[in-house]
């Protein structure tokens, strides 16, 4: 669907900036038996509303092809478990969680956010469209709505179990296509005192960082804090605090509640300063991300071009959704990149779509011994030199491409 007006204001035009291409969906791997079928590709272009300034994709694509079935799987990195399972007592600092309390996970994935409540003995509900995912909440004492959240969801959670005082929506906000029923939702089904987290890709990270592999058509908004204040004033709602985030190369973590319940922080009105100081979102900024965008490529094609002439081996490490529209912007082939390792079992033995570029074990690594690593998860870069200790000590060397195109390798001391 090619979006003329803004998902946020629905009011303002969209302006494009960045246009990636056709990019097939990013997490839609592909299956051996259908190794030759040829998927969809549809256009990845970055604009900005002209009214209020939110910076979204201008085509979005039906959710249900992206998130029936979904291959990723939020324990498979160490530091992301760790982050998510620390959410609850975040939130218990601010919003104290009592026995027998609802509090609701929005994208709950394999449960992860969720397994961290067992020591306030909440009463868990998790949301996730995924039919492949519902294995993952067997003998566990947390309910699953195995659908998408929405008005009918809310009514029916909130039918059959109260209101929630805790909601989370960690790394699924930016999917929502759908503004105002979200918001709606919400109004439904949070109790006047609760508390909505929510966390996102943070916009000023991404254009600073150049990450342009973070988008694809998963996320169709890319936030500011302004973006996030207006959306929520907008359905009685209101953004009380935002914290900075380190993971996934810079997120915020932003706290709503119902209007004029809680004191708006000094913080979040220093912090909307200083997006403001910065001219985040202005088209001066976007078209110098834009220029930055094509040179990152022209640096990455020079490299794979010199390893293939050099006839080194290169495997890459990671297969996350960014992976997709790095392959694709670059043109990234079987003969630049034999194959790639992952962790996570859902993604093994499958392809790359467009490139169809194999997925494996991390054991063949060890196997293949190849001089480079491409770590397509750069967002993980510390857990992933960790991983490769031994690969580095054998005289490996890992291609970090973003933010900064920087080769590791190990030293002696």
């Amino acid at each position: 669907m090619n979006k003329k007006k803004c998902i946020l204001c629905n009011k303002g035009n969209l302006k494009s900036f960045v246009n990636l291409g056709n990019s097939p969906l990013a997490n839609n791997l592909v299956s051996l038996k259908d190794y030759k079928k040829k998927e969809k590709k549809y256009p990845l272009i970055l604009g900005k509303c002209k009214k209020c300034n939110h910076v979204q994709l201008k085509y979005l694509v039906n959710p249900k092809y992206m998130f029936d079935n979904y291959l990723y799987l939020s324990s498979a990195s160490t530091t992301l478990e760790k982050h998510l399972n620390s959410i609850p007592e975040v939130i218990n600092k601010i919003k104290k969680i009592k026995k027998n309390d609802l509090v609701i996970d929005i994208g709950s994935n394999d449960t992860t956010l969720l397994k961290g409540y067992k020591k306030f003995k909440a009463k868990t509900i998790g949301v996730e469209p995924a039919k492949n995912l519902s294995k993952y909440y067997k003998n566990k004492k947390i309910k699953l709505v195995n659908d998408y959240f929405n008005v009918a969801t809310a009514n029916i959670i909130k039918k059959r179990n109260g209101l929630a005082k805790v909601i989370t929506a960690t790394n699924v906000f930016p999917h929502l296509q759908n503004l105002k029923d979200f918001a709606n939702a919400i109004n439904i089904l949070l109790d006047d005192d609760g508390v909505l987290l929510i966390e996102a890709h943070y916009l000023k990270n991404l254009l600073d960082d150049v990450a342009f592999d973070t988008i694809y058509h998963e996320h169709c908004s890319y936030w500011s804090i302004k973006a996030v204040q207006t959306y929520f004033a907008m359905h009685n709602l209101e953004l009380f605090d935002v914290d900075k985030l380190p993971i996934h190369h810079g997120q915020i973590r932003c706290w709503i509640g119902k209007k004029n319940i809680r004191q708006v922080s000094h913080k979040l009105k220093k912090l909307l300063i200083e997006e403001k100081q910065a001219k985040v979102f202005s088209d001066s900024n976007l078209l110098n991300f834009k220029k930055n965008t094509f040179k990152i490529k022209d640096k990455l094609n020079k490299f794979f071009n010199k390893i293939k002439k050099n006839n080194e081996t290169i495997i890459g490490y990671g297969a996350p959704a960014k992976a997709t529209t790095l392959v694709s912007f670059l043109g990234i082939n079987k003969n630049k990149i034999n194959f790639i390792v992952d962790k996570n079992p859902l993604k093994q033995n499958k392809f790359m779509p467009g490139s169809r570029i194999p997925i494996y074990s991390i054991d063949n690594i060890n196997k293949f011994k190849p001089k480079y690593l491409f770590n397509f998860a750069w967002n993980f870069l510390i857990e992933i030199l960790d991983q490769n200790k031994i690969f580095l000590r054998q005289g490996g060397k890992i291609i970090n491409p973003i933010p900064k195109f920087k080769i590791y390798e190990y030293k002696k001391r």
